[in-house]
């Protein structure tokens, strides 16, 4: 007897992602949670480069970074 192989997580991804696909409720949910997670990953990784390349007391810098963290505070709580 042979078992069913479970699909490659890339292809369920790609399968949930895929606007030619019809899905239920809660995979359109799902998938709008996905693209919510990969944008804020994007403002994440600027804060990180931000950070990264700072230099001590400089202001403009500083109200970078604070703009970024609140970019990425709002949309962790889903209100950006």
């Amino acid at each position: 007897m042979n078992a069913k192989q479970a699909t490659p997580h890339k292809e369920l991804l790609r399968q949930l992602l895929d606007s030619n696909i019809p899905k239920t409720e809660r995979e359109h949910a799902a998938a709008r949670e996905i693209d919510r997670l990969a944008e804020l990953l994007e403002v994440l990784e600027e804060l990180y480069h931000l950070i990264d390349d700072a230099h001590d007391g400089d202001r403009v810098f500083t109200f970078e970074l604070a703009q970024k963290a609140k970019a990425a505070i709002a949309k962790a709580r889903g209100q950006g």
